[in-house]
């Protein structure tokens, strides 16, 4: 019975093992993909509203295109 039930929680202990794998190359991927500086910064100004200190930003509000 003891082999038995060690032999059960291998078989999970290998499941979560798998599972984080998997888990671990798919945010491989992410950071591969959008953990460039060029994403961060592109991020930072289009979803934040964030700019460097020494930028100036001119808003047109006469509402013409």
């Amino acid at each position: 019975m003891d082999i038995a039930r060690k032999r059960a929680t291998l078989n999970e202990i290998k499941q979560q093992y798998d599972e984080q794998t998997i888990e671990n190359e798919e945010l491989q991927r992410t950071l591969d993909t959008y953990g460039t500086n060029e994403f961060v910064e592109r991020m930072a100004r289009e979803k934040l509203g964030y700019a460097y200190s020494d930028e100036h930003f001119y808003v047109d509000i006469s509402g013409t295109k």
